[in-house]
């Protein structure tokens, strides 16, 4: 039987492995393939059923639903955690190479096409001995590198990475750069294309940075600074661009404003009531400028807060202060969420509209494989072996 086989690495996090394989599946998905995606060392995870699940995973799950609760465990058969590294190198722990393998071939016997999505940059995992490199050789997947869009910084970091796959004796197969800037995205495009045509692989194409995607939401902000909603919960699914702080005089403020060209979260003080009030002021006429306000540190006078009930704005207050509500928003890296179906859309248009289609097609077919399928006399023969090691132990 004929499988597809693909591992997604990438230069570094945040770099957009996800964002690719939502891209892939989707393109799998409307070619009538039975798609799965498994990631076989995970950090971050959420318990279910008692499992220890990567949140990719579940996230893709969502999306797709191509596994029922009960198995997902087999798309996410590993996830290190806390004192497993040195427990490991001490001699403690096992390596759980044959647990990722046993996993692996469950999936692979269900599904047509398997999306195998590395941790990180291509050497986390190499402290026990699996790095990106050695999972994709492992698993005989071919390699879709992702890097960031830039040109010396990203040929710097594709060298690095190819490093990290010749040490494992495996190769990097296609790459694709992600996040180009608008303004660079034609420079880019050319000079990289030409840098490649040297490399032995596929360039399946350079996607174009969307600010939408890296906007976060009003929901994830006020989760993030653990916030108390005081006035138009229903307006928080929408997103921001731009953090203003109000911490100057209300004329310095309103020129910052009235200057602006982004969708602004306004961050002032419960005690800075001339800066509330010149916001109320000023609201009808900003109104595009500024999508919601953040009280932090001590509550708005109640006098303020029902002159605002009449403006639909989110108001959020927290009890941190003000510098360290900046930090918090200022450090939110900005996941997909399964539920942003504007969104998930967005990265499917973007593969479909700039990866490249003649690439992908013989990128695929390198990556597409006869797999032979275990007879009952295999499997049988395999279970008494294993009841043989148990009792000889």
């Amino acid at each position: 039987m004929r499988k597809t086989v693909l591992f997604i690495a990438s230069s570094g996090r945040n770099v957009g492995k996800t964002s690719i394989s939502i891209g892939l599946f989707n393109y799998f998905k409307e070619r009538n393939k039975k798609v799965a995606f498994v990631k076989p060392v995970a950090q971050h995870y959420t318990e279910i059923s008692g499992f220890k699940i990567s949140r990719d995973v579940i996230l893709l799950n969502k999306i797709y639903n191509y596994l029922d609760e009960g198995r997902l465990r087999f798309a996410s058969p590993f996830v290190i955690e806390s004192g497993f590294t040195k427990s490991y190198i001490l001699g403690k722990a096992k390596s759980p190479k044959q647990q990722i393998l046993r996993a692996f071939e469950k999936i692979l016997e269900e599904f047509d096409v398997v999306i195998v999505e590395g941790t990180g940059h291509p050497g986390v995992g190499s402290c026990i001995n699996l790095s990106n490199a050695t999972v994709a050789r492992m698993l005989n997947a071919s390699t879709l590198l992702v890097l960031e869009g830039g040109i010396g910084n990203t040929i710097d970091n594709y060298n690095l990475a190819k490093s990290v796959f010749k040490s494992a004796a495996w190769s990097i197969d296609a790459v694709i750069i992600n996040k180009v800037r608008e303004e660079k995205y034609v420079e880019i495009d050319r000079t990289l294309k030409k840098f490649f045509r040297g490399e032995d692989l596929y360039y399946l194409g350079t996607i174009p940075f969307v600010q939408e995607l890296s906007m976060p939401s009003l929901r994830l902000i006020c989760d993030t600074i653990e916030g108390d909603i005081l006035q138009r919960e229903d307006l928080l699914k929408g997103k921001v661009s731009n953090l203003l702080m109000a911490i100057n005089e209300p004329h310095i403020f309103l020129e910052e404003i009235e200057k602006s060209k982004e969708e602004n979260l306004i961050l002032t003080t419960g005690d800075r009531e001339d800066i509330l009030m010149a916001i109320y002021a000023i609201y009808n006429q900003m109104k595009t400028k500024i999508k919601a306000l953040i009280v932090s540190s001590t509550p708005p006078h109640e006098r303020i807060i029902n002159l605002y009930k009449e403006l639909p704005l989110p108001i959020i207050f927290t009890r941190n202060n003000i510098f360290k509500t900046a930090s918090l928003i200022s450090g939110i890296t900005v996941k997909i969420d399964p539920y942003e179906s504007e969104k998930i859309k967005t990265l499917q248009n973007l593969f479909d509209e700039f990866i490249e289609d003649s690439q992908l097609k013989r990128f695929v077919n390198l990556a597409t494989r006869e797999v032979e399928r275990r007879s009952i006399k295999e499997s049988v023969g395999k279970f008494f072996r294993f009841l043989r090691d148990i009792f000889r132990g």
